[in-house]
């Protein structure tokens, strides 16, 4: 599927920003007002009640309302998010809406487990974990429009048109694993668990390429300058790690990807040896090695060979989150 942006003014931003700074005074508490606005009342209406019966005398429909205010009361936005947390930690959606099998409002429980989780990872290589988790709750919220692919650039398109221009880069980068260039990383087009354009290949060096005359979009446009800020990058684990229930191991996490749709063979090897060495480079951050080498792909025999270091990365990284930097919660962790 091709990812282009139909407003010009919106593309040229996209076309023309090569690095952008989450640290600013938007706050996660705000990131999650946005986040929730506009969605029907059913799909956050557990949240309401809650909100309500902590605020004493206000009905859930008026809490559905000041979300919807133009306006933002600080003190409101923090109980709104202390609430949303304490429904997620208690293993419950946000609300009763149903999307055919599926709660309306789980992708929100995904994006504040993102949220937490981009904060814990965020204390251990010395980021803001404020700005951290507010980079994690707002990097779906192109799901407000679609649940495809698309939702990248449409979260994109819609943070921009709410003042967040330059959290508007996380909906973008999250989907797109990075890789180094010149000790620079560029989102990579291909390194997605998403179908590639057509013309994708793997060059003699290993590298996710397009052929010569291919027909690409916008985002690879945008993926070929941009370069990830730090935030960016642990964005990319956190994704890899996130569910709507709880926390759960890469290796699960893609198996859960491709349990909601068949692996493409054009990029699949190419996108689980581009989550090893993400992985890899993490835990090699925190060992002190400063000459993480990556694992080029055609180093790899065959499939087998590749499922094998993704689960032995993937415990390997859950060993050292669960000892070393998860943070207590009420609910249970997935398996």
């Amino acid at each position: 599927m091709y990812l282009n942006i139909d407003n010009e003014e919106n593309r040229e931003i996209l076309l023309n920003t090569k690095s952008v700074n989450y640290e600013n005074n938007n706050t996660e508490e705000v990131a999650f007002l946005f986040l929730i606005k506009d969605l029907d009342y059913e799909a956050i209406n557990i949240l309401c009640e809650r909100v309500a019966e902590r605020m004493g005398i206000i009905e859930p429909q008026n809490i559905y309302s000041l979300i919807n205010d133009i306006y933002q009361y600080p003190e409101f936005n923090r109980i709104l998010l202390q609430q949303a947390y304490k429904l997620v930690h208690e293993g419950m959606y946000l609300g009763t809406e149903m999307n055919g099998n599926f709660n309306a409002s789980s992708w929100v429980n995904h994006c504040l487990i993102e949220g937490e989780l981009m904060k814990e990872l965020a204390r251990v290589v010395d980021l803001d974990p404020h700005t951290a988790m507010k980079i994690g709750i707002l990097h779906d919220i192109g799901r407000k429009k679609t649940h495809s692919v698309l939702h990248t650039v449409k979260g994109f398109e819609y943070l921009l048109e709410k003042g967040f221009v330059d959290e508007a880069f996380c909906a973008l980068s999250h989907s797109f694993l990075a890789s180094s260039k010149n000790g620079v990383y560029y989102g990579n087009r291909c390194a997605t668990g998403d179908s590639p354009i057509d013309g994708f290949y793997i060059n003699e060096k290993g590298e996710g390429v397009f052929k010569e005359g291919t027909i690409t979009d916008d985002v690879k446009c945008f993926l070929d300058n941009y370069e990830y800020n730090s935030y960016d990058l642990i964005l990319n684990l956190a994704d890899l790690m996130a569910t709507s229930k709880g926390v759960i191991s890469p290796y699960d996490r893609v198996l859960n990807i491709y349990s909601k749709r068949i692996p493409d063979a054009r990029n699949s090897s190419f996108f689980k040896i581009g989550i090893v060495n993400a992985f890899n480079r993490f835990l090699s951050i925190m060992k002190g090695d400063m000459y993480f080498k990556p694992i080029n792909i055609l180093e790899i025999n065959s499939e087998e060979e590749i499922d094998q270091l993704l689960l032995k990365t993937s415990d390997t990284f859950m060993d050292y989150y669960l000892n070393n930097i998860r943070m207590d919660h009420s609910y249970k962790k997935q398996k």
